[in-house]
């Protein structure tokens, strides 16, 4: 499960590394059109600065996204190792009830016992056992509900991200089309 959950991480990986590259081809002809457009020096600033905000609000959302992903991964790792460790106490202990059942039950036949009282005693004992362990098992928060919640935080916080991503951006385009508009008596067509 393990080995599937990091291969399944290592294809998504490599997906969203490609859709990066390809969109950073897509922005570098878009300013590399843009550039083309700017014939004054303000117009030629302008489009440096909006490339230079863009460029650090691509940086930041990029850093933001990358972490709050590992941070969800690294949450869902520990559940279900916290998981598996829980798990794997219970089914020690299970283990141990059941051999001291045996233990007590060899112990009473050597004291005289009848063979009718050791095994409804061995019985009872390996079904409290069971019955201990299940409700154990049961009780365990299952990875699941846990990954749930911690996959909605993921998505609050990654929306959170894009907003202000978003408003960065709307920022940069209206001081560009503010120094553009100031400067567009000469190039019409950057607008």
């Amino acid at each position: 499960n393990l080995t599937n959950r990091g291969e399944k991480r290592e294809e998504i990986r490599t997906k969203v590394d490609e859709k990066r590259e390809e969109n950073d081809t897509k922005r570098k002809s878009q300013m590399e059109e843009l550039a083309k457009r700017a014939t004054t020096d303000t117009q030629k600033q302008a489009v440096t600065a909006f490339q230079a905000a863009m460029e650090k609000a691509l940086a930041s959302k990029k850093a933001a996204t990358d972490a709050v992903i590992a941070s969800h991964r690294t949450e869902v790792d520990n559940i279900v190792t916290s998981r598996k460790g829980e798990i794997e106490k219970a089914i020690t202990a299970l283990k141990t009830s059941i051999e001291a059942a045996k233990t007590k039950a060899k112990s009473d036949c050597a004291g005289g016992t009848t063979a009718e009282q050791v095994r409804s005693t061995l019985r009872a004992s390996i079904e409290k056992a069971q019955g201990d362990f299940k409700t154990t098992v049961t009780s365990i928060e299952k990875v699941k509900d846990v990954s749930i919640a911690s996959k909605e935080n993921k998505k609050i916080e990654l929306k959170k991200i894009e907003d202000t991503f978003k408003a960065s951006m709307e920022k940069a385009k209206m001081d560009l089309k503010a120094a553009l508009k100031g400067s567009s008596t000469t190039n019409p067509a950057i607008q």
